[in-house]
């Protein structure tokens, strides 16, 4: 492959991934979580670990990763955006340079465009830690089926997917997938291909980062609080969440809001999905005895499955979960698609045509204004604006309670008032902070002692108190907002009372 070629799929890539992706310019706030995983990294820019004096239930990766984006190319929701469009790139690159073991080139890009396709709308539009755990996911799987038989590639295989899980926990699934593949061939199963002394470099490359987090931590004195917030917690939410019945019926409320926004292009697009997943099954067993690097496929279904089983396994269900599960299945189909069986090469050209398609005429609309409307966006943000106008008033004392738009915090550089509200929801989910209560993380009565603090400013949503709380708080600061302070500010979806 020519490096002319190459240059051209990389910048044709790059472009889909612009005209996907750079439509979530025209909203600030687009997931919570996002805004929690900056509150994060600039926790981490302050020198201090996550977790020792801010809370979230998701593991250390993305915060570390993110503090270092955001040091060097500035603190704004653009870089932020910017670095999920590089996630989404990387990893598009990674799934044509897999994909091109069994098809064309021209057809590995346009499954990588596939790929980009699944990241518009409301399920990938926003950094999320699926995006950034993609990367060393789909690199795993490329070194596995490109260099499985090389005695140190089970070390980097180890490496990437403990990456992967620092980043996403669930992930730890295909870690035990992949380590018993490795085990099958120690033990002498030679169909397999991989490195038959490469399960103990697999178990030290993975133990590796996890080894240096936990030596950070030890040095600190702060091993509990890592072990409460990646371990105790998740456990507990996702216990508390229900089990695969509940992923399922979660998924279906999630599809069927899809369907109510973009019915005909689901339809279609769902319709086309579970035809070709036929054809794909069909040709997988129609050529089964000539299958070309079956070993391949064994470690590519291996993978997907374990994903998916850690989604059941979850308790609940979020539909940018399936971010970790779409990469591998463009790597699937270009599987299927080297069976040479002819109805699998339409399946795989309609698909394709279909999913891109349908981005083009959902993105190119939403991407255009936002493109000519250049940095005046970002600028009359209203969480931005209203931080702004706190900024320009408050002392250096003063601090911020945002039970809502905790975005403002970020832009003020100004760590919230509660590890438990780095996430201002979390203090209304028992699954979650009562782990946090029975540590001595929070307060008995977290709310009161925020309460008794009298915050210069309370952000939230509009005039009324969120209706995420317990009724018993929202009563309470209802009460005290009533007698002790005035709506100062009020914004497009934000306001801010002041201390009177």
């Amino acid at each position: 492959m020519g490096r002319a070629r190459i240059a051209v799929i990389v910048i044709g890539l790059a472009l889909l991934v612009f005209v996907a992706r750079f439509s979530s310019r025209q909203y600030e706030i687009i997931d919570w979580d996002e805004d929690t995983f900056m509150l994060m990294a600039q926790e981490v820019q302050r020198g201090v670990l996550p977790y020792i004096r801010l809370f979230d239930n998701k593991p250390p990766g993305m915060f570390f990763v993110l503090a270092g984006v955001l040091a060097a190319f500035g603190q704004s929701v653009s870089v932020v955006r910017w670095f999920g469009d590089a996630c989404v790139l990387a990893t598009a690159l990674l799934v044509f340079g897999t994909a091109r073991r069994y098809v064309s080139d021209t057809l590995g890009a346009l499954l990588a465009g596939v790929w980009v396709a699944t990241t518009v709308g409301g399920l990938g539009l926003h950094t999320s830690t699926e995006l950034l755990a993609d990367i060393p996911l789909v690199a795993a799987l490329w070194l596995i089926l490109a260099q499985g038989e090389k005695g140190w590639s089970p070390w980097i295989v180890g490496l990437l997917l403990s990456l992967a899980t620092l980043t996403r926990t669930n992930l730890v699934y295909v870690c035990i997938g992949i380590g018993i593949l490795y085990a099958l061939a120690a033990f002498g199963l030679k169909g397999l291909r991989l490195y038959r002394a490469g399960l103990m470099g697999y178990l030290v490359g993975g133990l590796l980062p996890v080894g240096i987090l936990v030596a950070a931590y030890a040095a600190e004195g702060a091993l509990s609080s890592l072990y409460l917030a990646t371990v105790i917690v998740p456990a507990s939410y996702a216990y508390a969440q229900g089990g695969v019945a509940s992923v399922l019926a979660q998924f279906a409320n999630g599809l069927a809001g899809i369907f109510a926004d973009h019915l005909v292009w689901t339809a279609l697009f769902l319709v086309l999905l579970a035809l070709a997943l036929g054809v794909i099954l069909f040709a997988l067993a129609r050529r089964w005895t000539t299958l070309p690097a079956r070993r391949d496929l064994v470690v590519i279904v291996v993978m997907a499955a374990t994903v998916l089983l850690s989604i059941a396994g979850s308790g609940t269900f979020f539909s940018h979960y399936l971010l970790q599960l779409f990469p591998l299945a463009a790597v699937l189909i270009a599987y299927a698609e080297g069976t040479g069986w002819p109805p699998m090469k339409y399946a795989t050209g309609v698909l394709s045509a279909v999913s891109l398609g349908t981005l083009l005429l959902w993105a190119v609309p939403a991407t255009l204004p936002v493109a000519l409307g250049g940095p005046t966006i970002e600028a009359n943000y209203p969480v931005r604006k209203a931080a702004a106008a706190i900024a320009a008033d408050r002392q250096p004392s003063d601090r911020t309670w945002a039970l809502a738009n905790h975005l403002v915090l970020f832009y003020l550089d100004e760590a919230p008032i509660s590890p438990i509200f780095t996430q201002p929801s979390n203090i209304a989910v028992p699954s979650i902070a009562n782990p946090l209560l029975a540590a001595g993380y929070i307060a008995p009565d977290e709310v009161g002692r925020i309460m008794a603090l009298m915050p210069r400013y309370i952000v939230t949503e509009g005039p009324d108190v969120p209706g995420y709380l317990l009724p018993a708080d929202r009563k309470r600061i209802s009460a005290m907002l009533a007698a002790s302070y005035s709506l100062w500010y009020k914004g497009d979806e934000v306001a801010v009372f002041r201390r009177n």
